[in-house]
């Protein structure tokens, strides 16, 4: 149905926010429609005492994965005050005190790819251009679509997509550099073996014990081993027993 089609859903979401935003402003706000800046939302103070609570915040660190040859995607992002010379990365939060006239700009984490995207179909490539969803510029490096005044510029696109080099061709995941920073240090076999340690704690102390072990390596730079985990554990264990011992194995 047409109703289904790329832009009347556009046009629909964006008589939704002009509607709230119409709300807004007959509550004495002066509501800024960022959805073509592609940024997620922002809240303005106008409390002098508010506390923001958020919840459920992820992917801070650790990018959704490209499938397929696919590129990882976005982290998210909490700042404060953007673009002032008070901006700050506040990182992860739960509970933030706002003052009056703040900003918390909340950046929405975005999904990682699927399949090539030097295969997608540039008709759909160029429609996300003029749908403005996606820039010119990341259509010809992400897509290998050149797109002139809107339409596609098949020899210039022919030339980007038999030219470009995409590290995630042929790969079956993708991850991140902090993704696999993580994993040069925590490889998932040993991860795996955590987790099966662990498991061999009573329930009330496993949440206590990984954290311990974490801080021990949490500067380690070189590959971690079972061997590893298990002196962290004896480690952990004495600190909490004040005498040697372990786990079962």
């Amino acid at each position: 149905p047409e109703a289904l089609q790329g832009g009347d859903t556009q046009a629909s979401a964006a008589r939704a926010r002009e509607a709230v935003m119409e709300v807004e402003r007959g509550l004495g706000f002066d509501p800024v429609d960022r959805e073509f800046e592609r940024l997620g939302y922002d809240i303005e103070s106008r409390d002098p005492n508010l506390i923001l609570t958020v919840r459920g915040l992820d992917r801070f660190r650790f990018a959704p994965w490209g499938v397929r040859g696919g590129a990882p995607g976005r982290v998210g992002q909490t700042l404060l005050n953007p673009g002032r010379n008070t901006e700050e990365f506040l990182g992860q939060i739960k509970v933030q005190e706002v003052m009056v006239g703040d900003v918390v700009r909340l950046v929405t984490p975005a999904g990682g790819g699927f399949g090539d995207p030097f295969n997608r179909d540039p008709e759909r490539v160029a429609s996300d251009v003029r749908g403005g969803l996606l820039s010119v510029g990341n259509a010809a490096s992400q897509y290998g679509v050149a797109v002139t005044d809107g339409r596609v510029d098949e020899a210039a696109t022919n030339a980007l997509r038999n030219t470009g080099a995409r590290e995630t061709a042929g790969t079956d995941f993708a991850f991140n550099a902090s993704r696999l920073a993580y994993e040069a240090v925590w490889p998932p076999a040993v991860q795996a073996y955590l987790c099966e340690r662990i498991l061999a704690a009573p329930a009330g102390l496993r949440t206590q014990l990984m954290a311990a072990i974490r801080r021990q390596y949490s500067d380690r730079k070189e590959e971690l081993g079972p061997a590893d985990i298990d002196a962290a554990i004896d480690r952990a264990m004495a600190g909490f027993t004040g005498r040697s011992g372990s786990l079962p194995r």
